[in-house]
């Protein structure tokens, strides 16, 4: 399984364009971008991957409950 920092540093230095850190993902940590992101969010719960790296950890906690609200409200309209 990969560690908490493994992760963080991953995400620190992979920063959006999804074709590429697709791609990245696969070939760096060998798991499906889908398999990152389940890790990755349950990564930023814990308190570990706020000790390392609290503002990346914070910034990706407000996008994930952005995109959270969004998905509810759609699926309510």
């Amino acid at each position: 399984m990969l560690s908490t920092a493994t992760l963080l540093d991953f995400e620190a230095r992979h920063p959006g364009h999804p074709g590429h850190k697709q791609q990245a993902i696969e070939s760096e940590l060998g798991i499906t971008a889908a398999r990152y992101y389940q890790l990755l969010s349950r990564t930023l719960e814990q308190p570990e991957a706020e000790r390392l790296n609290p503002i990346l950890v914070h910034g990706l906690r407000r996008l994930r409950d952005r995109a959270d609200r969004r998905h509810r409200l759609a699926m309510h309209r």
